[in-house]
């Protein structure tokens, strides 16, 4: 009765999830991670074209290099650093060059929506929130363990914001350029937040390293191919191989 409930509870999580994971999935990166992309030598720095300095049409947008370098101005001056306000408040855009780039799983734990207050009501400045990662383990059961850092990225798009939800989980290729601007550069899968790899739960814990399922998930599994689910109980004693069947599995 149990399992029923549990199944239950992830379809009505699914209902809510599930279409926007993949809706997500064509929406990110987001508008400010393709700019710093394409003007810092990342992904969308090869959507560029040579002849006319704007971006490939038939597999973008119809931006120019210097949309890009206006978007990452005008989110650095709301979000940004003092010294990366200096950087851009001169007349020449200055030069953004990748120094780092690596896949990462994320949960998303945090969700600030622009505020009345974001932005300057004396130019065009657009209002921005930001989305606020937790890295987790390459398991995906739990928060890396050394790594703390909150992921803060810019999200301009109040379509992106009102689809995300908490405990999403991310899996993508974050890069940094030599301004110390992070984004996301690639997006492998955007799942739901009771995503998991089930395998990974039954590894043997009591042994680092050793990943064994444990006896009486092959057990169950056992039982649900011979007998199915209704009216069994896996404590039965007829419910039980023996070690050395289970063993030979193994």
């Amino acid at each position: 009765m149990q399992q029923i409930k549990d199944t239950f509870e992830v379809v009505r999580i699914a209902n809510a999830e599930l279409a926007v994971s993949i809706e997500l999935c064509s929406l990110l990166p987001d508008e400010f991670s393709k700019a710093c992309s394409a003007v810092s030598g990342g992904t969308f720095a090869a959507l560029v074209s040579s002849g006319d300095n704007s971006w490939d049409t038939s597999l973008q947008t119809s931006w120019t290099v210097e949309d890009a370098e206006k978007t990452i101005v005008e989110t650095i001056r709301i979000t940004g650093t003092e010294e990366q306000k200096a950087l851009v408040s001169g007349q020449s855009f200055p030069k953004m060059t990748k120094t780092t780039e690596i896949d990462l799983e994320f949960r998303l734990v945090d969700i600030d929506n622009p505020s009345s207050s974001t932005g300057d009501n004396n130019s065009n400045l657009s209002r921005i929130g930001s989305l606020k990662f937790r890295r987790l383990n390459k398991l995906l059961n739990d928060f890396h363990a050394t790594d703390k850092e909150i992921y803060t990225f810019p999200i301009r798009e109040s379509s992106i914001l009102s689809k995300c939800f908490l405990g999403m989980v991310l899996e993508c290729t974050i890069c940094e350029n030599s301004v110390g601007l992070k984004w996301i550069d690639r997006i492998r899968a955007v799942n739901p937040s009771y995503y998991k790899v089930i395998a990974n739960d039954f590894f043997d814990k009591k042994s680092p390293g050793k990943e064994e399922l444990p006896k009486v998930w092959y057990r169950r599994e056992r039982n649900i191919v011979e007998k199915g689910y209704v009216g069994r109980s896996y404590g039965d004693d007829d419910d039980i191989m023996n070690d050395e069947v289970i063993d030979q599995e193994q």
